[in-house]
């Protein structure tokens, strides 16, 4: 089934209430690259409204469905055309080409999602309330006041100690998932110094060998590190929606690398991915329509086990 295409000269048109400095990057949108395309679009979507937002938000979707994340781009097609409608900017070919496309996407993830339930999985799936957890909460040993008090003494004392301590663990976290591998030396710089101060230097084998992008990703390992702070500070409860803002902190560079896309802040209930785990134990995931309804209740449970424990 062929999708009808949309007459896109209802958006072609820069909006005149930009500012001139906004008009001249988007003007200049084709000669950046990807990444940089990325992020005057999202600068716009921030910081805009109404048909300068809509543009924005086209724009994006357009280069969202160049990388292959069709469900990401309908969503932001959608907000478009919703901010548009508003405006009375109507385009009856636009309105059919998001329809046509969100009805392929939805129609082409249910056969892919009932294709997956014919194997048979060494482990299958189901939802979180039907596994069996401990019923009584193990108790923290007496001595663990103790040890709080001393930490949180030691951190007043010292208040390098911290941002240290979290740069260590997000050169560490991003060795683990191998984005990149720093000299021990640059490693060591860095913990001392901070990320802006000191010398990247990274290791022959190192996947990624762009030091401005690396300080960027540990700048965004640190400020999602400052988020989930404010859940253990009790500032926050856990919710998916801070989770969203979570992975959208930490994702903000890496998640166009290699011509691959990862959609940051999105779960699989959006992005209408299936995924099993392959191998001689296949196992399989929980199905993409159940995802969001998990991530509420895994939450819910976890909050209620906190307000216990407390």
């Amino acid at each position: 089934m062929s999708i009808t295409s949309y007459d896109p000269r209802f958006l072609q048109d820069i909006p005149d209430t930009l500012s001139p400095e906004d008009r001249q990057k988007l003007a200049l949108a084709v000669t950046l690259d990807f990444t940089q395309r990325v992020e005057l679009y999202e600068g716009l979507i921030e910081r805009c409204s109404g048909s300068q937002q809509a543009l924005a938000l086209v724009r994006l979707a357009e280069l969202q469905a160049g990388f292959g994340s069709g469900s990401v781009a309908v969503g932001l097609y959608r907000k478009a055309q919703k901010i548009l409608a508003a405006e009375r900017i109507l385009s009856a070919s636009f309105d059919q080409f998001i329809d046509e496309w969100e009805a392929r996407l939805h129609d082409q993830a249910k056969k892919i999602l009932e294709k997956s339930k014919q194997i048979s999985f060494f482990q299958p799936w189901k939802p979180t309330n039907q596994h069996k957890f401990p019923l009584v909460l193990p108790q923290v040993p007496p001595e663990s006041g103790q040890l709080r008090a001393r930490w949180q003494a030691s951190t007043l004392e010292s208040s390098h100690l911290v941002p240290a301590y979290l740069r260590k663990l997000a050169i560490e976290t991003n060795h683990i998932e191998s984005v990149f591998l720093l000299t021990e030396t640059s490693t060591q710089d860095i913990i001392r110094r901070g990320v802006d101060e000191a010398i990247v230097d990274y290791l022959p084998e190192s996947e990624l060998q762009d030091p401005k992008k690396i300080k960027s990703i540990l700048n965004d390992t640190l400020a999602a590190c400052d988020l989930i702070r404010t859940i253990v500070d009790r500032e926050d409860t856990l919710s998916p929606e801070i989770i969203r803002r979570i992975h959208h902190r930490l994702m903000k560079t890496c998640q166009y690398t290699n011509a691959t896309f990862t959609p940051a802040g999105r779960t699989r209930g959006e992005t209408l991915k299936t995924v099993i785990v392959a191998g001689t134990y296949s196992i399989e995931c929980c199905p993409y329509p159940e995802v969001d309804k998990e991530l509420e209740y895994i939450c819910k449970m976890a909050n209620a086990s906190r307000d216990y424990s407390s």
